[in-house]
């Protein structure tokens, strides 16, 4: 991807929403990120979009040709009726299946969802290994961590594009089950978002880092060892420079200067008789 957007393009202008400068700047990263091979970590601090701008990045490789998938979105069950709406709010012409429910109800979206061809998939409740070379469905499926596991037989066995972990603190140890797990997918391309700061442990960073490069970061103990006194400036600096092609995180304080300040109203409140 060679094109930097200046505005918006006008796949996003035809869905009626603005996206803020800094969401505009996120999405030029991510982008320039994916063409360089570069996975990621959006940082953004919560509430400054970091799920319009992942599904916007999204949207703009399949609109662009660059790529048609499939996109793995991982994210709290909590989380996901938020992911559908933002997705299609500003991915109006993705296809995108929410794989969650029981058994019955998930075997349901297997058999008619995941594939063009009937019998793609194993007939039953029990997920096995699906028929890929037909091509699959959609463009994005969203689904938890814990569905992830459960289902890793047949969610393992389509070659993902993009995988995209939300809330990516479910990574920060190696020996998670989600973190084991996602270590037989075959994907093309990571992206985490997380909004808190990493640099607050180490441990955990080092780990999101082994996600995403195995092969540069694997040796715990010297990275410890090496950010050990991560107070001292020049340790800081080597820090933010091994983080650099990696991170991109905004504060709200940095990008909306147009927000008030945070005010607190304490009302005080008498027991009932009740609770007297």
């Amino acid at each position: 991807i060679k094109k930097k957007y200046e505005s918006q393009p006008e796949y996003v202008n035809e869905t009626g929403g603005n996206l803020h400068a800094y969401q505009m700047e996120g999405i030029n990263w991510l982008r320039h990120c994916w063409s360089n091979g570069i996975d990621a970590i959006l940082a953004d601090e919560m509430g400054l979009g970091k799920t319009i701008q992942s599904m916007v990045f999204l949207y703009s490789l399949v609109k662009e040709g660059h790529s048609k998938g499939p996109f793995l979105v991982s994210a709290p069950l909590s989380t996901l009726i938020n992911w559908e709406r933002e997705a299609e709010f500003w991915s109006p012409d993705l296809y995108v299946v929410t794989y969650i429910g029981d058994k019955d109800s998930r075997t349901v979206i297997r058999e008619h969802e995941f594939s063009f061809v009937e019998g793609a998939t194993r007939g039953g409740t029990k997920a096995g290994r699906m028929r890929t070379d037909q091509g699959i469905k959609f463009h994005v499926l969203l689904t938890s961590y814990e569905l992830i596991n459960i289902d890793k037989a047949i969610l393992s066995s389509i070659d993902w594009a993009v995988l995209v972990v939300d809330e990516a603190h479910r990574l920060k140890n190696n020996q998670s089950l989600f973190f084991r797990t996602l270590l037989d997918f075959n994907i093309g391309y990571r992206l985490l978002l997380t909004g808190t700061p990493l640099q607050n442990n180490l441990e955990e960073l080092f780990h999101l880092l082994n996600f995403l490069s195995p092969d540069r970061f694997y040796d715990l103990e010297s990275f410890t060892h090496e950010f050990a006194e991560i107070s001292k400036e020049d340790q800081i600096q080597r820090l933010h420079q091994l983080l650099g092609p990696h991170m991109l995180r905004r504060l709200k304080a940095d990008v909306l200067t147009g927000m008030p300040s945070k005010s607190e109203l304490i009302v005080r409140v008498e027991l009932s008789p009740l609770q007297k």
